[in-house]
């Protein structure tokens, strides 16, 4: 389980949670990652989905959306193959 801080967008002033979270992991399957890993993750998988990146950025605590669009830009390729289907269909909808 993510430790409270996490789960809340808290500031961590403990160093504790970022040492413990790979023994917390331990026991599972997951590989090896940093705390700070998920937030990448969580970046990923919510652009990935369709997510307004304005919003990512806003949960990521970024300033400029550049730098959330720099980080998190591997996920793009997909994203314009999608835009491309929905375009489409908004044509044939016509």
């Amino acid at each position: 389980m993510l430790p409270l801080a996490v789960l809340l967008k808290v500031p961590i002033t403990d160093p504790a949670p970022t040492h413990e979270f790979p023994e917390i992991l331990g026991g599972t399957s997951q590989p090896p990652i940093r705390i700070h890993d998920l937030r990448h993750t969580r970046a990923t998988m919510l652009l990935s989905r369709g997510v307004h990146p304005k919003i990512v950025q806003e949960l990521l605590g970024h300033r400029q959306i550049s730098l959330t669009m720099d980080t998190s830009s591997h996920v793009l390729p997909t994203m314009h193959e999608e835009a491309a289907r929905v375009m489409e269909l908004a044509l044939a909808a016509r």
